[in-house]
């Protein structure tokens, strides 16, 4: 890097109560965009990735690869992490989370630290997680992965969800750009400034503000309404991720929460009455039931159908070998009430994704055809027994 400079800065690491101390240390000050970068020293000497450069309204990312290209690592600034209270609790509970939670599919958080500059009165948070691949959203723009992979991948979010569920934890922001997929087809998920314990209050609803809302959330996030969101509102968001998988596309669409509820309603249908009693908002009640009276719940699997690019590597046959369970996945998961949603764990035990021994695989409908499919199989299977045996033509 050019444009470096080490300083000798107090930096105050955040660790549990118990252990709290403070150190000076040395900083490596990377200037871009004209903006300063702290990173500990140890770093010093790794690669920055010009290539991943990630800016938010208060959030900065940086990766940095080792030298002998062991490791990568994502390097997060939270600059003025103190200007609202809203601000500092979406902080709070993105580090909080990721130094109490341990599981295969949630990224691990390996340090952290907080800047005093001289520049500015307000410090800057960072903290360091290990690099877990590329976001979720570049491997739906890549296409190319199979619908055993689709099942693969949302089995293992759901793996993690459920985790999160277990502890009490609602996600609450899933999309594919908090989702990382390795190069061995690992998924991760991290973005946990919106998550919280146990249930939500919605008639004081902080992701209703149009900076965090998102077109992968259901009604209950989307407008205020009486009564408290739970979990469910994961399993929402894991179906809508689930379809634009198969359809290399975004399922629902929107800038405000009225176009992405819209979009919603379009293609889910009617809001049933007894939910509807729940918005707090009289207009916007009376709007939903006057628009959603134009609207019946499509066939999921003939828009998936109809949308499917088999250039993308699901197949026809793929979608056909899922077709039902598919439907019924997808059927109970996009379900505005979310007592009728089913639960991460009846999610992640559904039919669909259970791997169907391969003489549960479905077969041409030709009987012929089916034969000769059930004897690729069967010669598949002889070939890779233990002793070898060859097929021999017998002469009379």
């Amino acid at each position: 890097c050019s444009h470096t400079t080490l300083l000798s800065l107090p930096v105050l690491f955040i660790l549990p109560p118990s252990r709290p101390f403070q150190n000076t240390v040395k900083m490596l000050v990377l200037a871009q965009n004209s903006s300063t970068f702290y990173i500990p020293n140890e770093f010093a000497d790794n690669r920055i990735d010009k290539n991943y450069n990630f800016s938010g309204s208060f959030k900065v990312v940086r990766k940095f690869d080792a030298a002998d290209g062991t490791r990568s690592v994502l390097i997060v600034k939270f600059q003025n992490p103190f200007e609202s209270i809203s601000r500092a609790k979406w902080v709070y509970r993105e580090i909080h989370f990721l130094r109490t939670l341990n599981h295969e599919h949630i990224v691990k958080l390996c340090r952290t630290y907080k800047v005093d500059e001289d520049k500015t009165d307000s410090p800057s948070i960072y903290y360091i997680i290990d690099y877990c691949g590329v976001q979720l959203h570049e491997k739906i723009e890549e296409g190319r992965y199979s619908m055993e992979l689709v099942k693969t991948w949302t089995t293992e979010l759901l793996r993690a969800i459920v985790y999160l569920h277990s502890k009490g934890i609602i996600h609450g922001n899933l999309h594919p750009g908090n989702i990382c997929i390795d190069a061995a087809n690992k998924l991760t998920i991290s973005g946990f400034g919106n998550a919280h314990e146990s249930i939500v209050d919605s008639s004081n609803n902080e992701n209703a503000e149009a900076e965090s809302i998102s077109i992968y959330m259901p009604i209950e996030q989307l407008i205020s309404w009486s009564g408290e969101y739970d979990e469910k509102v994961d399993v929402w968001s894991v179906a809508t991720i689930l379809c634009e998988l198969i359809l290399g596309q975004q399922l629902f669409h929107g800038e405000t929460s009225g176009e992405i509820l819209k979009s919603q309603i379009q293609q889910c249908g009617k809001i049933d009455t007894g939910f509807l009693k729940k918005i707090t908002s009289e207009t916007k009640r009376e709007f939903i039931v006057q628009f959603s009276r134009k609207h019946e719940r499509m066939d999921f699997i003939d828009f998936l159908k109809g949308k499917l690019k088999p250039e993308r590597g699901i197949s026809d046959r793929g979608m056909l070998e899922s077709e039902d369970y598919l439907r019924t996945f997808i059927d109970r998961t996009l379900q505005f009430n979310p007592e009728n949603r089913m639960s991460a764990q009846t999610a992640l035990s559904h039919p669909f994704l259970q791997l169907l021994h391969p003489w549960e695989q479905p077969l041409p409908k030709d009987e012929k055809e089916a034969l000769i499919e059930l004897e690729k199989h069967i010669r598949k299977e002889i070939a890779s027994a233990p002793m070898k045996t060859e097929f021999i033509q017998a002469n009379h």
